[in-house]
């Protein structure tokens, strides 16, 4: 498991996701497992806020993907491809039918802001982090 070397990871802030995700460093990997979770964590949430009951069972069970060859897949396309659908014929239908609710056409890159730098996707992930654009000072003391 890598350790945490702040030195190591200002490097990385100002490059965009993508290239953390398309590269060989040693945080490719460990970017990749929490933007997974991230991605399962948006869609579960937003399923759930819409009553869409099927769609946020299958989503608990959403396998990781690799996002870097991943990143132009529809929600739609990359739920169906990393779902276990059920074998039964009705609930199978019912889970195509909750599937087909999600966007065919926002991409998981779009939704993930894979273009953005990692510093941009901290700051809207994590505002209590951030005070005026800028880490606060005092986030690591709480």
């Amino acid at each position: 498991m890598a350790s945490f070397n702040p030195v190591h990871i200002a490097a990385f802030l100002n490059q965009p996701v993508i290239a953390i995700l398309s590269g060989n460093a040693d945080g490719s990997q460990i970017v990749n497992t929490q933007l997974n979770a991230v991605l399962k964590a948006q869609l579960t949430s937003s399923a759930t806020v819409a009553r869409q009951t099927t769609l946020a069972s299958l989503l608990q069970n959403l396998a990781p993907g690799d996002l870097a060859a991943d990143q132009s897949l529809s929600l739609r396309d990359f739920v169906t491809k990393y779902t276990t659908l059920p074998t039964d014929p009705s609930a199978n239908q019912t889970a195509l039918a909750a599937i087909a609710t999600l966007s065919a056409t926002t991409t998981v890159g779009a939704l993930l802001s894979l273009n953005g730098t990692i510093a941009t996707f901290l700051r809207k992930r994590t505002p209590e982090v951030y005070e005026n654009n800028a880490p606060r000072s005092d986030f690591r003391t709480r």
